[in-house]
């Protein structure tokens, strides 16, 4: 069952994710090993400042297969990161709760990219 098929039997509304990168609209916080949502354009790939999806900015929509800011060493990184990292959308919290567990990158991944992450 995918992310999405749990959330609709628990009786939410998942909306269809624009984007087809799961670092748009997040911020790498390392000291907790997962992914926060920021409800922006940020880029969680670009981790030396808050900066904006550089896809977007020039025109084009986020897309994970194409990001200049994907690299064989940050893909290194997030491989490993897809075993033991959490996500944290706002979309998937639930509702009138203060703090969460989020969810596995993988189920991020998979709900994002609509398919499970290859390690290459």
């Amino acid at each position: 069952m995918t992310l999405s098929q749990h959330a609709l039997l628990e009786g939410e509304v998942v909306s269809k994710i624009i984007t087809r990168c799961p670092f748009y609209g997040m911020s790498l916080l390392p000291m907790m090993g997962g992914l926060i949502d920021t409800q922006g354009n940020q880029c969680a790939l670009r981790t030396e400042n808050h900066s904006p999806c550089h896809m977007e900015i020039i025109g084009n929509s986020p897309d994970w297969n194409k990001c200049e800011h994907r690299t064989m060493e940050k893909d290194k990184k997030f491989s490993e990161f897809m075993e033991n990292g959490r996500a944290f959308p706002i979309k998937f919290q639930p509702k009138g709760v203060s703090g969460w567990n989020g969810i596995s990158m993988a189920a991020w991944f998979e709900h994002v990219m609509g398919r499970g992450h290859r390690h290459s």
